[in-house]
């Protein structure tokens, strides 16, 4: 009896170490992180201002061209922190946050360099306005585990060769 009650009570002070998986936390700011990469950004967001103000020659055009750019560019040139966990997927810029829980995301699709998640059952082209883009960075494996875990039901779109 004693002994039974001694194991029963070694086994409570052992659940404690049962965690929840912590989140998995990294920052992408693709303007610091890839300097090449960034020039030629910058140099085409440039060039191409310039070539609509000469083609309809107008500098407010060429202006306007080179903001919107810019704006529609936005991830790329400022810093982005990214969080995967138990509460579901999350992104942090500019002092605002969006989190999207799992159970709220009905399909994702595999791509080269990160992961779409869609609150839509198919995620299609031109899908940027529901769907929510996570670059992985050097976290690729640590994305897809953890994807896999909290979504395992759902059907991977066009995984990635």
């Amino acid at each position: 009896m004693m002994e039974s009650m001694s194991s029963a009570a070694s086994s409570r002070r052992r659940e404690p170490n049962l965690r929840l998986p912590q989140d998995l936390v990294w920052r992408c700011w693709p303007l610091r992180d890839d300097a090449p990469r960034s020039l030629l950004v910058a140099l085409g967001v440039l060039a191409i201002g310039v070539a609509t103000g000469v083609i309809s020659r107008s500098i407010l055009l060429g202006v306007l061209a080179v903001v919107a750019l810019t704006v529609s560019l936005w991830r790329f040139f400022v810093p982005v922190t990214y969080r995967l966990g138990p509460g579901g997927v999350a992104q942090q810029s500019l002092g605002r946050q969006q989190r999207v829980p799992w159970k709220l995301i009905l399909s994702y699709e595999i791509q080269h360099q990160g992961i779409v998640y869609s609150l839509y059952p198919d995620v299609i082209p031109l899908d940027a306005f529901r769907t929510l883009y996570v670059p992985w960075g050097r976290h690729k494996q640590e994305v897809l585990d953890l994807t896999q875990r909290y979504l395992s039901h759902l059907r991977v779109s066009r995984p990635v060769e």
